[in-house]
């Protein structure tokens, strides 16, 4: 809560050329890529798992740009960790191109890199996958219903797991002007918010209708 680090996650900081699939000029790395449990190859997304694997801690999982994701309990251990089988590669660009999703309704994880959406169990066994018509999302939640919603711009789309594309539920009016992107978090009563990074924050009675907003 202070702002200081209490653990971190990867190898010791290193010199290195690795990042995303091509590479690049060599560049002081804040972790060395690796592949070791709990190293990463350029992490791209986290996403909390509240209650697994007790009831006590919230584990967690992690993506990272070649599409490994790796699965953590609450003391910070490496339970599991399996590579997303798909074309698609992550690209270093703004708002990120791979996500991690918790669906607790269905105890699932859906992993997006760029179009491609793949839902997991716990234990990596692909369950379903599913391309994404509206390409690339800027970010991605889940509703407590099961279903995702997507930002494209300053719209806000909501997906079936199936892949049906139900539609735009949030306009992007109620975000103002001037903005470039927004993102998206569930609390624990289930309600959305989202964030422009114009600094304005929104609380939704449902999504599309505004309960309040606020200025960070």
């Amino acid at each position: 809560e202070n702002g200081r680090a209490k653990r971190v996650w990867g190898a010791e900081p290193d010199i290195t050329d690795v990042w995303f699939v091509k590479g690049r000029k060599w560049y002081v790395s804040g972790s060395r890529p690796g592949e070791k449990p709990g190293e990463f190859m350029n992490p791209v997304d986290v996403e909390t798992i509240p209650g697994w694997p007790d009831k006590e801690f919230d584990g967690f999982a992690v993506i990272d740009a070649r599409g490994r994701v790796q699965i953590f309990d609450g003391e910070g251990r490496q339970l599991i960790s399996w590579t997303v089988q798909t074309e698609e590669q992550a690209e270093p660009k703004v708002g990120g191109q791979a996500y991690l999703v918790w669906v607790p309704k269905h105890k699932q994880l859906v992993a997006i890199i760029r179009d491609v959406a793949v839902v997991f169990s716990l234990d990596s066994e692909e369950l379903s996958r599913f391309e994404i018509s509206d390409g690339t999302p800027n970010a991605v939640e889940a509703l407590p219903n099961g279903k995702l919603l997507m930002v494209y711009g300053g719209d806000v789309v909501r997906y079936h797991l199936d892949g049906f594309r139900h539609g735009v539920v949030i306009p992007k009016q109620p975000f103002g002007m001037g903005f470039e992107d927004v993102d998206m978090a569930v609390d624990e009563k289930g309600k959305l918010w989202a964030v422009t990074d114009t600094g304005w924050v929104y609380k939704f009675k449902r999504p599309g209708k505004v309960e309040f907003k606020v200025r960070v």
